[in-house]
């Protein structure tokens, strides 16, 4: 199974990724793996972030994520990756595949300011310089009303819904 998390820079998708990682491991599932966008894309050197960049970048992610989860292991990924290419590549290519879309208003990520993104002096920010296209995720997550626990709660409970088939994730 894959959960791919997606949302603009300073959305909070890396921290519900890591707490949803962090339950699951706490209740002694070991199968899994957490995939961080920006520690994916040191791996394989890739620096670009223009949109087609952006674009190729998550389709390597989208490849290794099934390859992991056709292996048995439950992959958690928390990626920007916004573009309507990159949501039907991942659903075509991905099996037991949910996507979770983590939105926040602009005006929180400015307030954020996470990694200086929202002050205009870097280019190719999505949502400032690169438009992005609004997914129609399984599940959407507003992140600029809601807290951190409130949002993993809700994670959890829309994975058991939908999950029974993976008795890895009772509880």
């Amino acid at each position: 199974m894959v959960v791919w998390l997606m949302g603009l820079a300073g959305s909070g998708k890396s921290t519900l990724g890591r707490a949803l990682y962090n339950d699951l491991k706490n209740r002694g599932i070991i199968n899994l793996v957490y995939l961080d966008g920006d520690e994916f894309r040191d791996i394989i050197e890739s620096h670009g972030y223009d949109r087609i960049s952006r674009i190729e970048v998550a389709k390597k992610r989208a490849r290794l994520c099934q390859l992991l989860s056709s292996q048995g292991l439950i992959v958690i990924v928390s990626s920007i990756s916004m573009f309507k290419e990159n949501y039907s590549f991942n659903r075509q290519v991905i099996q037991d595949y949910f996507e979770v879309y983590i939105k926040c208003d602009i005006e929180t990520l400015k307030q954020r300011n996470q990694k200086n993104l929202y002050s205009g002096e870097i280019k190719d920010v999505v949502g400032l310089d690169i438009a992005f296209d609004e997914p129609f995720a399984d599940l959407i997550i507003d992140n600029s009303i809601s807290n951190q626990d409130y949002s993993l709660r809700e994670l959890k409970s829309f994975l058991k819904e939908r999950v029974k088939q993976f008795e890895s994730i009772k509880g």
